[in-house]
Formats: structure tokens, sequence, C-alpha cells
């Protein structure tokens, strides 16, 4: 398999256009035919869109009536999707990466969004795969950040390739912002797919915050459906995704808008209480970064008041009679030391 893969990242390394174009056409086709292979494996549903045409636009003739095994289909899919990270790794094959149609980044970003739907919850490792695909592309190109404010004036290089490639690019990161903020507002998403996104999420945060010049990418709406992503995986269960989203609020909490800012304190309301130390000063320290009269205001989101006032009703109840002293006791443990329970 080894040997199999560095033909194929050879194979996508190719400077030749018309046979880079003619095996990317046969990967994509191999990953088309894995993908519709799955699509037709699942319990059948009321689906609107047939298997087949959820990814026509990237089928090929060779792979038209072949159907791979469920575990065989998995495996292609990764497979592939390793290779095309070779695609624009190197200078030589810049050109050759955006002759190719769809790009590597309109594939993995719009022909395959349904491995978010429904193979998301079958088949988690390939939207991972997928993603981590995106990922790493983004991730060479900046995230294609200072392409879109980019004017397309041509450049030392070659001013022709620079100003199309540019052109085509420009509307990248909204994209790719607009991709981001649905998937982290999934309630019901694979654990390593919402730290990875996570991660991206820093990453961005921290690249934005880098330059004035991406102060006009603050006003974008894909920028405001972002950030309230974020803010809906503050409240997550698990201490490490609460740190991962604190960290980016953190540092783009000057430039929030109002109505994000109000959000973010009802957030720490809520967290600075958490039975964990570092999520407790995390928010501790997002509260002080926020202006004062904004955390002062008495603005409240409804979902928040609903949690307040839980616990106020919670806390109001009579005592039960099977609440005993080493129930107590247990309790006064977690609340102080965050020690969880003997039985877990």
């Amino acid at each position: 398999m080894a040997a199999v893969h560095s033909v194929y990242q050879a194979l996508l390394s190719l400077k030749n256009i018309p046979t880079l174009e003619a095996a990317y056409k046969m990967v994509l086709g191999e990953m088309a035919c894995a993908l519709c292979s799955l699509m037709e494996s699942l319990v059948p549903t009321d689906r609107s869109v047939a298997p087949g045409s959820t990814c026509s636009t990237i089928q090929h003739p060779a792979f038209a009536s072949l159907t791979l095994p469920v575990e065989k289909a998995q495996f292609t899919l990764i497979f592939n999707l390793s290779t095309l990270t070779t695609i624009g790794n190197t200078k030589n094959s810049l050109i050759g990466m955006w002759a190719l149609s769809p790009t590597v980044f309109t594939l993995l970003s719009q022909n395959l969004i349904l491995v978010h739907a429904e193979l998301a919850v079958y088949y988690p490792a390939i939207q991972y795969a997928v993603l981590y695909s995106l990922y790493s592309h983004c991730t060479r190109h900046d995230h294609f950040i200072s392409s879109s404010l980019s004017s397309s004036s041509p450049s030392l290089f070659d001013g022709a390739v620079i100003s199309t490639v540019t052109t085509a690019t420009k509307k990248h990161f909204g994209t790719l912002l607009s991709l981001l903020a649905n998937l982290l507002s999934k309630e019901h998403l694979y654990p390593d797919a919402r730290k990875l996104l996570l991660t991206w999420a820093q990453e961005i945060s921290l690249l934005m915050m880098k330059s004035d010049t991406y102060s006009p990418l603050f006003s974008l709406p894909s920028f405001n459906r972002f950030c309230k992503g974020l803010l809906d995986n503050a409240l997550h269960e698990d201490h490490s995704i609460c740190l991962q989203t604190c960290h980016s609020l953190q540092v783009l909490s000057t430039c929030l808008s109002t109505e994000l800012l109000q959000r973010c304190v009802d957030v720490c309301r809520v967290q600075l209480v958490h039975s964990a130390v570092r999520v407790r000063q995390a928010f501790a320290k997002l509260l002080r970064m926020i202006p004062l009269d904004v955390a002062l205001s008495n603005y409240s989101h409804s979902e928040i008041r609903e949690i307040s006032l839980a616990i106020r009703h919670h806390m109001s109840q009579p005592p039960s009679s099977t609440f005993h002293p080493q129930d107590f006791s247990d309790l006064i443990s977690f609340i102080l030391y965050g020690v969880l329970h003997r039985g877990g």
C-alpha cells in the first residue's frame, strides 16, 4: 500500500497539466464511487437526493458500474484524501493546483459536503479525513486570509498566474468561515472532529489579529456566524473543548460586536462556577477583557436565564430524606476540589 501511495503522489505531482488533470479526474472518480457505495449501504431513508447524484460532478465513467464493499469504500476514500495533500505542496505544482477543476479547496469544502450530514453519523472517520485534508490544504495558504482582501495586482513571480489565483481564492476565506460556523454549531459531532475544528478556529483567530489590514474581515457576515459557532461550544461538557473555545474568544475579544460580547458575558456567568479550576480561570480572564459597560449590563440570553433559574429552583427545594452524611461529604468534595463521586 505504501508503494501504491507513492505512485499516486508521483502522478499528482506531475508538471504536465493535461496528464495531471487526467490523473486527478481518476482519483476523484474513485472517491465518487466510494461515496456512492457508502450512501447506498446506509439504511434506506426518505432522502430527497439520490445517492448517485450527490457526487455527480466528480464521477468518472471508468467507475460507473462499480460498487465497493463498505470497508473498501471507507479505505478508498481515506487513502485518496491522503494523496491529495501532494497537490500544490511544491512550487513546481503550484500552477497545476489552480488549473485543476474542481480545485482541491472546492472539492473538500463543497463537492464533499455530504460527508458532514448523514455519512458523519455512520462513518465519522471519513468526515475527519475530509476535514483534516482541508485543514492541511488551508494551513499551507494561511487559510486564504490575505487573498480575501487582495486587489489581484500582478506579482513578480508571474503576474497573470498570481492574478488569476488571487481572483479564484478571494471568496475562499468567507466559504471557510461559513463551513466552520456550520459544523461548530452542530450538537452531535465526532469529538476528534470538533477538537480539530477548534484548533483550526484558534489558528484563524490568531492570524486575523496579526495585522490591522485584516480589520475589514471582522464585518463579514460569515465571521459573525463563525463566532456564534464558537460560543456554541463554550458550555461543552468536555473541559478541553471549553478551554479551546475560550482561548479563541480571548484572542478575538477586542473585535467582537456588542451582541457577541453580551453572549460571552452570559457564558462567563455560568463557567465562573465550573468545577475545573482551569476553566474558571480561563473564563474569568475572558470576562476581564470585556468592556465594563457590557459586562455590567442587564442583558441576559434566554438560554442562560433558563440555566440560572434551573439552578435556583433546584437549590431552593427542601432537603430530601435520602441525602445522607456521606452524600454531603461527596458533594462538598466535588464543589471545593472537583473530586468526582466514588461511583463515577
